[in-house]
């Protein structure tokens, strides 16, 4: 409700924060805690109280201390990107006193130490993901599939903003910030979920399936809104070209090809701002070979597959070494692979399913406006 009270100031929060207003980011929330805690507000207006996201928090029971990072402040929805530092403006906005907000510290450098460990390095799991695929340089572009899938793409050491994406800071150190572009689709790994547990199949004999975009009903997977490019809280899930003979196998294909178009529908969206001349791509969902030649073939792009499905683990240990060797070098650089998979349809084959997939998009989104209106 809060969050509506305030869509008039929507695009004065989006041009300061490169976030959009939404209930999903931290400023509404920590000024309802601040109020419901006893004499929460004035306690907060006297620091008595730190008001901050969950890297504040730990920061504080492992070492002591208060503190947060550029790219946890930068959720909050009270972090000015252009000057790094808390707005004021912001802040009064959402009612949460300056006073309670933590001190904003490089990424790298010394936190302070936990029974005798040194915390040399904080950062979010979507903005280490970037980092352990090298995403300090500029330009390389990466997607991590989770319940989620999170499109990033490093812009090197300024901030560019994008109509339909999100920009962020990547990570700062004592020399600067790295910045990142950012596309979500809100229903990657889940949506595989529910169609799994639909139809009956196991996803572990998946692996070596190929996925055809002509043969599989198409599947607009929906089923948390519509992240990047329409921010669509209201979407839904739909469902095409059904017909008695559809089975359990080609829903679940269904649903893996939506996933696969909707993270291109993101990858393209940040091809207007970066050059991307491949595609880095890790999580669960990567060890699926159809999943990864499909996003090579409609793309016509090289895709590249990381060895570790979680590599966030080594960007955040990248940046811990740098903190702990006070130097850069190791930042960038790709991660090991497990595979690359190069595009092999014609590029007029894969404009053709790519417009397909468009227009059914455009579609989806249709039947939204409509039940909105009542229909």
């Amino acid at each position: 409700p809060r969050t509506r009270e305030l869509a008039v100031h929507a695009e004065r929060v989006a041009r300061l924060t490169g976030l959009r207003l939404s209930p999903h980011y931290a400023a509404t929330k920590l000024a309802s805690l601040i109020d419901e805690l006893p004499r929460g507000r004035q306690r907060a207006e006297a620091g008595e109280i730190t008001a901050g996201t969950l890297d504040a928090f730990l920061v504080r029971r492992l070492t002591g201390s208060d503190g947060t990072e550029p790219g946890h402040a930068g959720r909050s929805l009270l972090f000015n990107l252009e000057n790094r530092s808390w707005s004021p403006e912001l802040a009064d906005l959402f009612g949460i006193p300056l006073s309670a907000l933590p001190p904003i510290k490089p990424s790298v450098g010394n936190w302070g130490r936990y029974r005798g460990v040194p915390l040399t390095a904080v950062a979010g799991d979507q903005q280490a993901a970037l980092l352990g695929h090298g995403g300090w340089q500029e330009g390389i572009t990466a997607a991590h599939f989770g319940t989620g899938a999170f499109v990033l793409a490093g812009t090197g050491s300024s901030p560019k903003r994008l109509e339909g994406a999100l920009s962020a800071v990547l990570a700062s150190t004592a020399e600067g910030s790295r910045f990142q572009i950012e596309a979500t689709v809100n229903s990657a790994g889940s949506a595989v979920d529910w169609a799994c547990t639909l139809s009956g199949e196991n996803l572990d004999g998946w692996r070596e399936r190929p996925l055809e975009p002509d043969t599989v009903p198409a599947i607009f997977p929906a089923f948390r809104g519509a992240g990047a490019p329409w921010w669509r809280p209201d979407a839904r899930a739909v469902i095409g070209d059904l017909c008695p003979e559809s089975s359990s196998q080609q829903l679940v294909a269904g649903v893996l090809v939506g996933v696969a178009m909707r993270v291109l529908d993101c990858v393209e969206l940040l091809g207007k701002a970066v050059s991307v001349e491949r595609l880095r791509i890790s999580g669960k969902l990567t060890r699926l070979q159809g999943l990864a030649q499909l996003l090579a073939d409609a793309s016509g792009l090289p895709v590249d597959i990381a060895e570790d499905e979680q590599v966030g683990l080594l960007g955040i240990a990248r940046l811990a070494f740098s903190g702990l060797e006070g130097s850069q070098r190791h930042l960038p650089g790709a991660p090991p692979l497990a595979s690359r998979h190069r595009p092999r349809w014609s590029k007029e084959h894969a404009a053709e399913v790519r417009e397909r997939w468009l227009a059914f998009s455009r579609a989806a989104i249709g039947l939204g406006d409509l039940r909105s209106r009542g229909h």
